[in-house]
């Protein structure tokens, strides 16, 4: 019984010991996951609206303008993660200006609405990336209209959707024409 007692209390510090790493190993882990999320969502290439409906899952509750911007956001976001798996330089920010097309915004908040139909929401919840991207160019790309800018409404008037001239011009290189 004295050799039991005396066993447990040699190992009584290891097994603290153990726990107490293992408490570090799992907070850590935690910490870098909310990491990397900041990480992705604060790349030049990712929309923070679109980082906020894919960690909030609110996509549905927000609003046509910002599923509009969400869904420029996955496509750019997309894109440029087959340009880094290819090793190609993402997409240049600035290059966005040289080449715009616009929508009127009825229009595509209609042609979002087409796009739910088509299967966007089950392509995003399968990651079916190509489906998206089908999907995405089938809906946008015949309501391109050339030189002019993407406008959404604000409360205090009109602003360039930055997100929807990014899709415009992501559009254009993959060859869909105005």
């Amino acid at each position: 019984m004295a050799m039991a007692s005396s066993l447990q209390a040699m190992i009584r510090p290891y097994v603290i010991t153990l726990l107490c790493l293992l408490i570090m190993v799992m907070i850590k882990t935690a910490k870098s996951e909310d990491s990397l999320i900041d990480n992705v969502c604060s790349g030049d290439h990712v929309d923070s609206i679109y980082c906020h409906q894919l960690y909030s899952n609110e996509t549905d509750t927000l609003g046509p303008k910002s599923n509009l911007t969400g869904l420029a956001g996955i496509a750019l976001h997309n894109i440029n993660w087959k340009a880094a798996y290819n090793k190609r330089t993402f997409i240049d920010k600035d290059a966005y200006l040289s080449s715009l097309c616009s929508v009127p915004y009825d229009h595509i908040v209609s042609k979002v609405a087409t796009a739910r139909n088509m299967g966007f929401d089950k392509s995003i919840e399968t990651g079916d990336v190509n489906r998206l991207e089908e999907t995405i160019t089938t809906v946008l790309s015949e309501a391109l209209r050339c030189e002019s800018f993407f406008l959404s409404p604000e409360d205090d008037g009109y602003e360039i959707n930055e997100e929807l001239i990014k899709l415009a011009y992501i559009l254009q290189e993959n060859e869909v024409s105005c």
